[in-house]
């Protein structure tokens, strides 16, 4: 018998007193769809993932089952829901619940919001919402932020601590996750309590959007990277798969690879940017080369072999203390794929930003298993397409110059990461 359902099923017995004098939600015909649904997700996630106890042993799994199981009669559709999506969450960053599918249609409230030190901003709104762009939010529905963040955070697919903070603020801004955690009353009343930079406190109870309605205000990066803005340079063209420019005050190349995708908006191949910058190197000789990776949230690991080899070969490059790469929390997938091979290919370069949102073990090539009642459909990796070694652990990359992006500096338009390395002397 599979791992999962050794013991899970006999954990059953241990829950079956629990909750006896609580109202009956479901009825046994739909607990009995339920269930069969919960059997077929632990048959089969099981049998497609290449490795799915790397993080959590079987046991947890289990009883994360058997939990689940034994809830059914009294828990409404949405909390049956919000439970898988609990249980994808254990897997790994590429595998879990998609809420905005077909079988569940969650919405959004029409704001971005963003993990920084100070705490969780607002910094992109739809038309009607703008003036809100610089509040911290203090509240969501009854309580405080902290403890909002700390309840949603069993429901986020991720890898390590740090997608986990640019999975949370998405989160935060879904109607059912709210109201179906009970930190809101009603999905149309999350109660955001923002401050505002002058201090003032304000209430605030946006509309609900469909992810249609979202992404066409918001599109970049299925309505989670940053939006171009016009300080700092670096989030110029965040909308653009990759772009160079050369900094003539520093004498830097600046290079911003933000998807692993074989070509740009404007049909540009990523042979044919590679070709362009190395062209660029053999005519000038920079001071320095920065490669941006912070928005790189993956793509196709197939696509970016000639430049990778561009930044592994390039004496113009691999000079110590003269390459840099900036990193971050949307660092992930493809994007950490392709930094681990330029490890292999160079020692030359050197870490900035903060930590990345990937592992180096990545397991990716999710692909949906569709549940038979609720059609739920619950996407597993069905790949490792890790690029290093079977001993490296790491749960990220690391920077060797951190440099944490703060809300103070991200709504005043600098880039501490950039002038750090621009007054690099090491």
């Amino acid at each position: 018998m599979l791992r999962i359902l050794a013991l899970c099923w006999l954990c059953l017995t241990a829950f079956a007193v629990i909750g006896q004098e609580r109202p009956v939600l479901q009825t046994d015909e739909a607990v009995a769809a339920w269930r069969e649904d919960l059997i077929t997700l632990a048959e089969r996630m099981e049998a497609a993932h290449p490795n799915l106890y790397w993080r959590y042993p079987p046991e947890q799994f289990q009883a994360a089952f058997a939990a689940l199981d034994a809830e059914l009669p009294y828990l409404t559709d949405l909390q049956i829901q919000l439970g898988l999506i609990r249980i994808g969450a254990l897997i790994d960053g590429h595998s879990g619940v998609p809420p905005f599918q077909d079988a569940l249609g969650y919405h959004l409230f029409p704001l971005q919001l963003y993990l920084f030190p100070e705490g969780l901003y607002v910094i992109d709104a739809d038309e009607a919402y703008t003036e809100y762009i610089g509040a911290r939010v203090v509240q969501i529905g009854g309580v405080s932020t902290d403890e909002a963040l700390t309840r949603i955070t069993p429901l986020v697919n991720r890898d390590n601590q740090h997608s986990l903070d640019f999975g949370l603020p998405f989160f935060a801004i879904m109607p059912e996750v709210l109201y179906g955690l009970g930190i809101s009353p009603a999905l149309d009343q999350p109660g955001y309590v923002l401050e505002l930079p002058d201090g003032e406190q304000v209430t605030l109870n946006p509309s609900m959007q469909t992810f249609d309605e979202y992404t066409a205000w918001h599109p970049t990066n299925f309505a989670i990277g940053l939006r171009p803005r016009e300080a700092p340079i670096s989030l110029q063209h965040t909308d653009e798969n990759f772009w160079y420019t050369y900094l003539e005050d520093s004498h830097t190349l600046y290079v911003q690879y933000n998807n692993a995708y074989f070509q740009t908006a404007s049909g540009i191949s990523i042979m044919r940017f590679a070709d362009d910058v190395e062209a660029f190197l053999d005519q000038t000789t920079p001071e320095r080369v920065v490669l941006d990776l912070r928005f790189n949230l993956g793509g196709d690991i197939n696509t970016y072999r000639r430049l990778l080899t561009l930044f592994a070969t390039h004496p113009t490059i691999n000079r110590p203390g003269r390459f840099f790469i900036i990193i971050g929390r949307y660092t992930f997938s493809a994007g950490v794929v392709f930094l681990t091979e330029l490890e292999q290919q160079t020692d030359a370069m050197l870490y900035v930003g903060e930590p990345t949102g990937d592992s180096t073990r990545i397991y990716a090539s999710s692909r949906p298993i569709r549940l038979p009642n609720s059609g739920i459909e619950v996407y597993v990796s069905s790949s490792d397409d890790s690029r290093t070694t079977p001993d490296d652990q790491r749960e990220w990359i690391a920077p060797d110059i951190p440099v944490a992006w703060t809300a103070a500096d991200f709504f005043a338009g600098r880039d501490a990461a950039l002038e750090a390395i621009l007054g690099y002397e090491g």
